[in-house]
């Protein structure tokens, strides 16, 4: 509940818990969960796929041809999402696997920080104390992904945290401001384009906000179209550019 003195002074309950989220405590604990991240990957070997995947990078930025010069059964995006962190350790000459393993931190920092920023546009979810849960969503996708850390899969998951904070407001049937949407249709799109079965537990989180929701309406919100139009642009470039696939 909003009291007479948050009136006057114009802090929102929203505001107010973003606030008590961002207390010193619970950020420090959040900064030694990925601080252990950061020394967990100097010990835990780089994934199988990841390793093969810089090797394509690599190939790729050498000048061959995915699917024509190199053996892939993956989508483009496979590689296509590690070819900037492979070409920036190549231009900075240090080892690939260090520049991933930053791209990925800084991926799961900023989706934590977006999917929070969402959650707390509901009046009833900001009223949780959201401390706890951010040391935990900290772990959760830094450190317990241990030997898949990097793994594509683990790329669309982070960037589907927003987009699954926007289904969770469109179950409670509230309004999202436009950088939320923009910033859930875009993680809903990417992660889409991984592998096409991700359309699976993406549709299903849709269908639960309608339900949720008590309105066929949800199904058609502005992300959902975003997310699909991300895909069909994804589909007809890989036709355009790799035909071979």
């Amino acid at each position: 509940m909003t009291t007479e003195f948050d009136a006057v002074s114009g802090r929102s309950p929203s505001a107010l818990a973003m606030r008590e989220g961002l207390r010193p405590v619970p950020l420090l604990l959040a900064g030694l969960v990925f601080l252990a991240a950061i020394l967990l990957r100097q010990v835990v070997p780089l994934n199988t796929d990841v390793s093969w995947l810089i090797v394509v990078c690599e190939r790729m930025l050498d000048g061959q041809h995915l699917y024509r010069d190199i053996i892939e059964i993956n989508p483009p995006m496979a590689a296509l999402a590690y070819l900037p962190a492979v070409a920036l350790a190549r231009w900075l000459g240090v080892d690939p696997r260090h520049v991933i393993d930053a791209q990925l931190l800084l991926l799961a920092a900023a989706s934590l920080f977006a999917a929070s920023r969402i959650l707390l546009l509901s009046p009833r979810l900001a009223r949780m104390n959201w401390g706890p849960f951010m040391v935990w969503a900290a772990a959760l996708v830094t450190i317990l992904p241990m030997h898949v850390f990097a793994q594509r899969e683990h790329i669309a998951t982070l960037a589907f945290l927003p987009a699954l904070a926007a289904y969770a407001l469109r179950g409670d049937r509230e309004a999202l401001p436009l950088w939320a949407i923009l910033i859930a249709g875009l993680g809903a799109g990417i992660t889409l384009a991984f592998k096409p079965f991700f359309v699976v537990p993406a549709a299903l989180c849709i269908v639960a906000a309608a339900i949720a929701s008590r309105s066929w309406r949800t199904l058609f919100a502005p992300e959902n179209f975003m997310a699909a139009a991300g895909v069909s642009a994804v589909s007809l470039s890989t036709w355009v550019f790799y035909s071979e696939y």
